[in-house]
């Protein structure tokens, strides 16, 4: 997948004692994660911000606005919880923005209470990876909307853990030319409201 990486930022969750660029406090911590994003971008036009391992907790939305950006973590110890009705993770720029990629993390969705938000939202976006990622207790876990394009979303996990959220999908591709390949989808109660995979008609 080629996103250019430019610079490397480090962003350590709260009683982290190590090297890091940036220090979260557990409280609001897209804050710095989001500085991070603008430094790389501003700096350098680009790069990877990676989340160490630990919890980070957020409030508002991580927010990808710019192109050739790298979110990383280290794995499922990379944690990323909700703590009030946002979309966790959101690539929805005023203008179209292309190479982003979204990868090795997880996001604990427990905390949204409305249909309205999603784990990670991708709206005006081309050429996006979205790899590697746990998503538990959502209620849309990845939306590609219709103002996406080329993206993919490889090796996701979405775990509803039979949360009983009503109207649940899991993936839900609105875009064109997206690629969806070895992803599970698990542990959704099954009701008329629910969906695992669901692409729109003539996507």
């Amino acid at each position: 997948f080629p996103v250019t990486i430019r610079a490397k930022v480090t962003v350590a969750p709260a009683g982290y004692t190590g090297q890091a660029d940036y220090y979260c406090t557990g409280v609001s911590d897209e804050i710095l994660i989001n500085a991070a994003v603008q430094y790389v971008n501003s700096a350098y036009g680009g790069g990877t911000v990676h989340l160490l391992d630990g919890t980070f907790n957020v409030s508002a939305a991580i927010t990808i606005g710019y192109g050739n950006i790298f979110l990383s973590g280290g794995g499922p110890g990379t944690m990323i919880t909700s703590t009030s009705n946002i979309d966790i993770i959101s690539v929805n720029p005023a203008a179209t923005i292309s190479n982003v990629s979204i990868s090795d993390l997880a996001i604990d969705a427990s905390g949204q209470t409305s249909t309205q938000y999603e784990a990670i939202l991708l709206g005006r976006v081309s050429n996006v990876n979205v790899r590697n990622i746990t998503i538990t207790s959502f209620y849309v876990g990845i939306w590609a909307d219709s103002n996406s394009t080329d993206i993919q979303i490889i090796n996701c996990v979405l775990d509803g853990q039979l949360v009983a959220k009503g109207a649940v999908v899991g993936i839900l591709l609105d875009g064109t030319r997206n690629l969806v390949q070895a992803n599970t989808i698990k542990r959704i109660r099954s009701n008329d409201n629910i969906r695992g995979l669901n692409i729109v008609t003539g996507k």
